[in-house]
């Protein structure tokens, strides 16, 4: 399995692009995708028209700290799925602001899925990289 992650901390900047084409381009290879939208924007999950909407999505992963089926949406593309940002506020609907402060406190040090992905080393690209 290889993780590739996408991030930058400015909006804007290509990520969502980026990461479209890369995984068309893994997925045209016959390589299975997995793509992770984590922008509240959906950016990268507008890119793809889906086959089936999972019920669930990025906010089930996190909270639940594991993949689940309900949480991974097929898209148009043969072998490219999406896990998409669901909107948190329909998870947290009725949660006061304290009781969300504690719970975010309470998961910073617990170990979160991507935080692994987010650690790699970063890779530095060139054209042999790509070819």
């Amino acid at each position: 399995m290889v993780i590739l992650s996408v991030v930058g901390t400015k909006g804007g900047i290509g990520k969502a692009t980026i990461t479209a084409n890369l995984g068309a381009l893994a997925a045209d290879m016959g390589l299975r995708v997995l793509l992770v939208d984590a922008d509240i924007q959906g950016s990268l999950s507008k890119y793809y028209q889906l086959r089936r909407q999972a019920p669930d999505g990025l906010t089930s992963v996190v909270l639940s700290g594991r993949v689940a089926e309900s949480s991974i949406s097929t898209t148009a593309w043969d072998r490219l799925d999406i896990i998409v940002c669901d909107a948190p506020r329909r998870k947290f609907a009725g949660v006061e602001t304290t009781d969300l402060e504690q719970f975010i406190q309470s998961r910073i040090d617990a170990p979160m899925i991507l935080r692994k992905a987010l650690r790699a080393p970063v890779i530095a690209l060139s054209n042999e990289t790509l070819a």
